[in-house]
């Protein structure tokens, strides 16, 4: 992308937003070649994407990015809303709130933030959906533990598409 389009808040937002509704595509559709994935889990590419932006900001922001992640998610899955919107806003919190204690362009920091808040977003889900029986506690558990390695893993590759599109993290 062109320095000057890039400098353009209204351009970087809409190819930020091209670019959520390409991995929420992705998303709905990666589930189908993914078979064992309530062992392997999957990558929420959406949270994912959402969460970095709040990287960028405060707590507050991170709250907006993550409620925006959690209404795309509940709309793309059919889940409950409530508890989808809830999960993922607090996950937003958290990522806002690395991004003013520690230095956001670090990749550790990246990545450990992607951690905490795909943790943050799943056990949030989790208590405001609990499993209905006990033997179903530890499978959720496995499962929101892989969903957080694969936001991790993802966080890198998204954070250098992010900052080639334009959103740069300028507290170096």
């Amino acid at each position: 992308m062109t320095a000057y389009l890039s400098a353009v808040p209204a351009v970087r937002f809409c190819v930020f937003i091209l670019l959520l509704c390409l991995m929420a595509g992705l998303q709905a559709n990666i589930v189908l070649f993914l078979p064992h994935a309530e062992i392997s889990g999957r990558p929420d590419f959406v949270l994912t994407l959402c969460l970095l932006p709040a990287l960028l900001s405060d707590a507050a922001g991170g709250c907006g990015w993550g409620f925006g992640a959690g209404l795309i998610t509940a709309a793309l899955t059919g889940q409950a809303v409530g508890s989808t919107l809830v999960s993922r806003t607090v996950a937003g919190c958290v990522a806002g709130w690395f991004s003013e204690r520690f230095v956001r362009s670090n990749p550790l920091v990246i990545v450990s933030a992607i951690l905490t808040g795909s943790l943050v977003a799943d056990a949030v889900y989790l208590l405001c959906n609990p499993p209905l029986t006990p033997d179903a506690l530890l499978p959720a558990l496995r499962f929101t533990a892989m969903n957080a390695l694969w936001n991790a893993a993802l966080a890198l590759p998204l954070a250098h598409l992010l900052r080639r599109l334009g959103w740069i993290w300028d507290d170096d």
